[in-house]
């Protein structure tokens, strides 16, 4: 079976941190957020399945099969136990890595994540997988910023070469037919949250034009639900300072 693609960096003196990426995206884009994190803090950083150097797995992939795809593969990776952090369509796996092994699973950091809420913005999610060219993808990425943040041309190149992979704008596009429909998505069951026990750190942006935050409702007490004025659905790009502060948080 074709492998999944991860990076990881730092020491490995200490459980490390996980990170998912959302649909679309790769490795690469937590690379402002590893840049500010100490040396001694060890990061794996996926590519999901279906994505970049993980193609060869998008074949019918869902997010449920790319948690236990992600699962195995840190298993084999002798990873017993680990931070998690997920980024919207990440955030969602991230989730349900946690709820199917959450004794291996020590926190769980959570960016605009999918699952918590039905709304949708199915348009966006489709132009964005359509996007092939810099200057497509830097169009189909505007509305998911907040205002005055742009994506920085390295992060819009490396994109672009993605998407130049045989296969992987078909890939995208079905897989946004699979998480979203009429507007709307999968809803992770309310009731299964309540039985997450490690520490929990939800971070939106209010200027989410992917993902309402004001549908998120009826969270366990131990969430910790931050809220970020004028920010957009891009929030690893958008405000790394915040992210990295929060994983630094989280495993402290």
């Amino acid at each position: 079976m074709t492998a999944l693609f991860s990076k990881s960096e730092g020491a490995d003196s200490r459980p490390p941190v996980v990170l998912l990426h959302g649909f679309g995206g790769h490795h690469g884009l937590w690379a402002d957020v590893r840049a500010r994190l100490s040396p001694d803090i060890r990061t794996i950083a996926y590519d999901l399945p279906g994505h970049a150097g993980s193609l060869g797995l998008g074949e019918a992939v869902s997010p449920r099969r790319s948690a236990s795809l992600i699962l195995d593969d840190l298993k084999q990776q002798d990873v017993a136990s680990f931070h998690l952090v997920g980024h919207s369509m990440g955030g969602a796996i991230a989730t349900l890595i946690a709820l199917s092994e959450p004794g291996r699973v020590l926190s769980l950091t959570l960016l605009a994540p999918g699952g918590y809420g039905e709304s949708i913005d199915e348009a966006i999610m489709r132009r964005f997988a359509d996007a092939q060219s810099v200057e497509e993808l830097a169009d189909a990425l505007n509305p998911m910023c907040g205002a005055g943040h742009r994506p920085d041309p390295a992060e819009l190149e490396a994109l672009a070469l993605m998407r130049q992979l045989p296969g992987q704008r078909e890939v995208l596009i079905d897989l946004v037919g699979r998480i979203a429909r009429d507007g709307r998505q999968g809803v992770i069951p309310g009731d299964l949250l309540f039985t997450l026990t490690m520490p929990v750190r939800m971070i939106w942006g209010d200027n989410d034009q992917v993902l309402n935050p004001n549908q998120v409702k009826d969270l366990p007490a131990h969430f910790r639900v931050q809220r970020l004025a004028g920010k957009g659905h891009m929030l690893p790009e958008e405000v790394p300072d915040v992210v990295a502060q929060g994983i630094c948080d989280a495993i402290d």
